[in-house]
């Protein structure tokens, strides 16, 4: 019988997404991991194990003899690299759908022998966002150019380009997300008060930056309550915030600018984020500023349709400009698929050993075709010069 592949976290929104999508893609057997294991799927050829991520002893023992393990645990911002951790110290190839620079940092300091020692591959940032949000711009810079993914020419297709994204949409809140959100618009929480320079801004970013000439720069983009967004529908709220991911992708592709944006389209949840600032000095709870989301998340989908978009528009310096629409019922569903095909590809062996950040190490072309296998559901439109829909050009 074969090693089995693990996935920790399973019983959440992500990791069930995550188990559908590797029995979609034909992996197993797998071997599904959460605190309560009445909570997990029970599909065929899988064993149900309780684990503790916090507890060493109970992670190893769920890790000996996997071939690996996808990690969809969280919140990030607590369990840092408790995973990853793990796994290099039981040689075991991860792929993690969150964890960002502290995680990477953290990872790297663990190994007395430098990056060059680790053995196995560690994929981190391997979600929808961060994940398919930085290996959608590369992909995109070397299809314009008819050059492969990943190498010098698709840098220099998008050098001096202008780069604007829109990623959103109306779809359930889960707590993690809630306080992935509170913490990236730099609001007080019970650990005290987070802000651009402080640790919200190491794990996620800088909210109202942008990309300008080579770096980051501050207080450059104002967020906006009625806003008209191509790709959704209807009037929408946007908040800019430059991601750690997306400083990345920008200065890798050679940008001259990058304008991101986070759409929230439901009148109810962009009521509750203009109320945020003012948590910062007063000293509200952060588990109460996330119910608040969830809540108001929960009436604006009263009698609507859930759906995510990621909206990318490149505007080339000599005026022509290409558009790409990614549409999925669901980020939590997609997050899991792209998880999924990111195991996929380390159990291939086509990822190297080391600690590595999704964007820069995955076939972007490869994963895009296999989460539309791993969640059918998805759609990728390109729109180039004016030109009709063209379904799955990518």
């Amino acid at each position: 019988m074969s090693r089995p592949i693990a996935v920790v976290g399973a019983s959440g929104a992500v990791g069930r997404a995550a188990v559908t999508a590797l029995l979609r893609l034909g992996a197993g057997p797998l071997r599904l991991g959460a605190r309560d294991p009445g909570r997990l799927p029970r599909p065929q050829d899988a064993t149900v194990i309780a684990v503790d991520v916090t507890d060493p002893h109970s992670l190893r023992t769920f890790l000996a003899g996997c071939a690996g393990v996808l990690d969809c645990s969280g919140p990030s911002y607590e369990l840092g690299d408790a995973v990853p951790a793990a796994a290099l110290a039981a040689g075991v190839p991860c792929v993690v759908v969150t964890g960002e620079q502290p995680v990477y940092e953290s990872l790297i300091a663990r190994e007395p022998t430098g990056p060059a020692g680790v053995q196995v591959p560690v994929v981190l940032s391997a979600g929808t966002l961060p994940g398919l949000s930085g290996l959608l711009p590369r992909l995109f810079a070397a299809t314009v150019s008819g050059a492969s993914a990943g190498t010098r020419d698709d840098a220099t297709a998008a050098a001096g380009a202008r780069l604007v994204v829109h990623t959103g949409g109306l779809e359930p809140c889960t707590a993690t997300v809630g306080a992935d959100l509170v913490l990236s618009l730099g609001v007080t929480s019970q650990a005290g008060t987070a802000s651009p320079t402080g640790a919200s801004a190491n794990l996620f970013g800088e909210a109202g930056a942008a990309w300008r000439d080579g770096r980051r720069r501050s207080r450059v983009l104002a967020p906006a309550e009625d806003a008209d967004v191509p790709g959704f529908p209807g009037r929408v709220g946007v908040q800019p915030f430059l991601s750690l991911e997306a400083e990345r992708v920008a200065g890798d592709l050679g940008l001259r600018e990058l304008d991101w944006y986070h759409v929230h389209p439901g009148p109810a949840v962009r009521a509750v984020l203009a109320t945020l600032p003012a948590a910062r000095h007063s000293g509200v709870p952060l588990e109460e500023l996330v119910a608040r989301i969830r809540r108001a998340a929960d009436v604006d989908l009263t009698g609507q349709k859930p759906y995510y978009r990621m909206s990318f528009t490149l505007l080339r310096r000599d005026g022509s400009q290409t558009s790409v629409l990614l549409r999925s019922p669901d980020s939590y569903r997609l997050t899991g698929a792209v998880g999924a095909c990111a195991m996929h590809q380390v159990l291939l062996r086509e990822v190297p050993a080391g600690i590595h950040f999704a964007d820069r190490v995955l076939d972007p072309r490869a994963l895009l075709k296999q989460v539309q296998v791993a969640d059918p559901d998805t759609r990728v439109d390109v729109v180039d010069g004016g030109a009709e829909d063209e379904e799955g050009a990518l």
